[in-house]
């Protein structure tokens, strides 16, 4: 498998609303409403940490290993819905 880096889409706006975060697509006219570890995967995603670098991050910062599928999903949810792109190979 080839390693993947995603980028944040540019013109997201983060706004912390209390413990959830909402994420605002303005472009598309969406909202996207997301826990406080999928807000960390989502910040993550600079173009500089591999796909599977993000997920390891994000379990070690909430101390839930066991959160991997889960984080998985939220990152290919997070790329289906525009959120991110999946950058290129290095």
């Amino acid at each position: 498998m080839t390693a993947r880096y995603p980028r944040r889409t540019a013109g997201l706006a983060l706004d912390d609303a209390g413990g959830a975060w909402i994420v605002r697509q303005p472009g598309r006219g969406r909202v996207h409403y997301l826990n406080a570890a999928a807000a960390l995967a989502l910040e993550l995603c600079t173009g500089d940490n591999e796909w599977q670098a993000i997920v390891e991050l994000v379990c070690a910062a909430t101390g839930a290993p066991e959160a991997r599928p889960e984080l998985e999903r939220v990152l290919q949810h997070a790329l289906d819905e525009g959120l991110i792109a999946d950058g290129s190979a290095r």
